[in-house]
């Protein structure tokens, strides 16, 4: 592989199932980076060259005697400079902790409709997606434009709000970058 370590993201958390007694385990998320320093995805496309890319692999739950392990959940996911995704163009640490909690209790999705509000950039509705959700609704604010447009200004009275101007098409990248079925996974 051409990814390596660059961060750990440790909790404590319940899991489904857990026959040791034990009511939570430790688990981590790993942040990967390509060996060579370059961002994650370059060379798709030459405009994407300076983009922030970030992939986390996110520990399985372990296997049961009603389930098998089914290996880390590997999330590629584009970040936002702030004046195109304001708030919710970068990662946030919760985001990484409901996700890892999805991962480590995929009973709580699979075959469900989950609703992700504020999604962001979407990761805990991308590791929903992987753990067989019926369907994602990744859902969010502001305008329809892109990273490669000028930065869409608020005009009226929506001028002192904080409306990002590439959040939306920002997730459809994200679902793409992942290879979601757009059939089961949509943006709103």
């Amino acid at each position: 592989s051409d990814l390596t370590k660059q961060s750990y993201f440790c909790l404590r958390i319940p899991v489904d199932g857990d026959q040791s007694g034990e009511k939570n385990i430790g688990t981590c998320t790993v942040e990967c980076m390509r060996k060579d320093g370059k961002p994650l995805g370059w060379g798709l496309r030459a405009e994407d060259d300076d983009e922030t890319r970030r992939a986390f692999a996110f520990t399985s739950a372990p296997a049961t005697a009603k389930s098998s392990y089914e290996g880390p959940c590997l999330v590629h996911c584009r970040q936002l400079p702030f004046s195109y995704g304001k708030l919710g163009g970068t990662v946030w640490y919760a985001a990484i902790a409901l996700a890892q909690y999805i991962a480590m209790n995929p009973s709580i999705v699979r075959g469900k409709d989950v609703l992700e509000l504020g999604a962001g950039i979407g990761i805990p509705g991308l590791v929903a997606s992987r753990y067989h959700a019926g369907s994602v609704c990744l859902s969010e604010f502001g305008y329809d434009g892109d990273i490669n447009e000028p930065v869409i200004q608020p005009e009226g009275e929506d001028s002192k709000r904080l409306l990002p101007s590439a959040l939306l098409s920002n997730l459809n990248f994200n679902l793409q970058l992942n290879s979601c079925d757009t059939e089961k996974v949509n943006v709103k």
